[in-house]
C-alpha cells in the first residue's frame, strides 16, 4: 500500500509542473459595435486557439489551457452574439462556445506578449451562396451531355482497409460548355475541380473505397442526372466539389455546405479537416438548399475549399501540392465520419 502511495506521489510531482505550465483563462469580455463584436480571452500565457464555425454557433477549442476558478464573463447585448460559455473538454483543453444570432464570419488575431486573443464577430458580407444558387437554375434547364461516370474500383488488400465496403461519388463541378466561375489568372472552374476530384477519388480508392467520378473529361452534366445515378448506385455519401468566388477579391476561406440533418456530421469532419490541412480562413459549415445535395438520399456536402475569385487563393487551387492537401484533408474526413458512424 504504502509503494502505491509513494508511486501515485511521484507520478503527480512529474506531472504538476506541466499542468502548472498550462496558462488560466482568466476572463472573456465581449465587447460589441455596430460593425464588428469583439471577444477578447485574457489568459496567463501564450495560447493558440482553433475556431470551427457551424451554422448558428462557432465553437473556440483553447489547446492547453485550463479555465481559472475565479473567471470573469462580461456580457453585453449584441446583434450578432446570443449565448456564451466556457468549459474545460479535458485536463489539457478549454472550450468557448457563441451562439450565434445571424450569419457571420470570425477572425482569430493573437495578440503575443499580452496573454491575449482576440475573436472578431462580423456580418458576413459576399453572394457566393446567391450566385451558386443562379447557376443550378441555368444548369436545370439545360439538357447537358450524356454522363459518364468512371469508377475507381476498390484496391484488393489483406488488412481490413478503413473505407472498405463504402461507395463514394465524387462531382467535379461545371464542365463542357460551362466552365463556372474564373480565377483571378483566369483558370476555369471546372479544370481546378476536376483535378481535385482526380485527387481526392485516388486517396479515397487507396483507403479501400469504391469511387465514383461523375466525369473525368471536360464534358457538361446535367445535375438531376446525377442526382439519379448516385441515388441508383445506392452510394453511402456524395461529395461535390467547386470553387468559391467574390465580387469582393479580399473575401477568401474554406467553406463546407449541407442540407439535411444526416449529413451535418459530414459536413463538420471535412470542415474541420481542411480548415487544419489548409490553412485557410474558416468561412463555417453551411446549411444550402443546392440542388445535388438535397435531392440525394445519403449524406451529402458541397465543398468550397478556397475562393478562386482571391488573388491568392486563385494561385494556390491551380497548384498540384494545394490541390493534394484538399485531397488528403478530404480523406481525412470521410475516414474520420465513418470511424463514428454506426450502421
Amino acid at each position: 500500500m504504502r509503494k502505491k502511495l509513494l508511486l501515485i506521489l511521484f507520478l503527480l510531482l512529474l506531472l504538476s509542473p506541466l499542468l502548472a505550465n498550462n496558462p488560466s483563462i482568466v476572463k472573456v469580455e465581449l465587447s460589441p459595435s455596430h460593425q464588428v463584436d469583439l471577444l477578447e480571452v485574457y489568459t496567463t500565457g501564450n495560447i493558440s486557439p482553433q475556431g470551427l464555425l457551424s451554422d448558428n454557433q462557432l465553437t473556440i477549442d483553447l489547446p492547453n489551457t485550463q479555465v481559472s476558478d475565479n473567471i470573469k464573463v462580461v456580457r453585453r447585448n449584441s446583434t450578432r452574439i446570443g449565448k456564451l460559455s466556457i468549459r474545460e473538454i479535458s485536463s489539457q483543453n478549454s472550450r468557448l462556445t457563441i451562439t450565434l444570432k445571424k450569419d457571420v464570419d470570425y477572425e482569430i488575431i493573437n495578440i503575443f506578449g499580452r496573454n491575449k486573443s482576440i475573436i472578431e464577430v462580423y456580418d458576413r458580407s459576399d453572394f457566393a451562396k446567391d450566385l451558386m444558387a443562379a447557376w443550378e437554375r441555368k444548369n436545370l434547364k439545360a439538357k447537358g451531355q450524356k454522363l459518364k461516370p468512371v469508377k475507381y474500383k476498390q484496391l484488393l488488400s489483406r488488412s481490413r482497409q478503413q473505407l472498405e465496403g463504402k461507395i463514394i461519388v465524387v462531382d467535379p463541378g461545371h464542365g463542357g460548355s460551362d466552365p463556372g466561375a474564373f480565377s483571378a489568372n483566369k483558370i476555369p472552374e471546372k479544370t481546378l475541380t476536376l483535378q481535385t476530384a482526380r485527387q481526392i477519388g485516388l486517396l479515397l480508392q487507396q483507403a479501400g473505397a469504391t469511387v465514383y467520378l461523375t466525369r473525368n473529361e471536360d464534358r457538361s452534366s446535367n445535375l438531376k442526372d446525377i442526382v439519379d445515378f448516385t441515388n441508383k448506385i445506392k452510394a453511402d455519401i456524395f461529395i461535390s466539389i467547386h470553387y468559391n468566388f467574390a465580387y469582393n477579391r479580399d473575401v477568401s476561406g474554406t467553406e463546407t455546405y449541407y442540407y439535411n440533418s444526416d449529413s451535418q456530421r459530414l459536413a463538420q469532419n471535412i470542415q474541420k479537416n481542411l480548415v487544419l490541412g489548409l490553412g485557410r480562413k474558416d468561412r463555417g459549415v453551411r446549411r444550402g438548399m443546392f440542388y445535388t445535395i438535397h435531392h440525394t438520399n445519403m449524406p451529402a456536402v458541397l465543398i468550397e475549399p478556397a475562393y478562386i475569385s482571391n488573388w491568392q487563393e486563385g494561385d494556390l487551387a491551380g497548384s498540384a501540392s494545394f490541390q493534394n492537401k484538399i485531397a488528403a484533408a478530404m480523406a481525412k474526413g470521410v475516414i474520420s465520419y465513418f470511424r463514428n458512424t454506426h450502421d
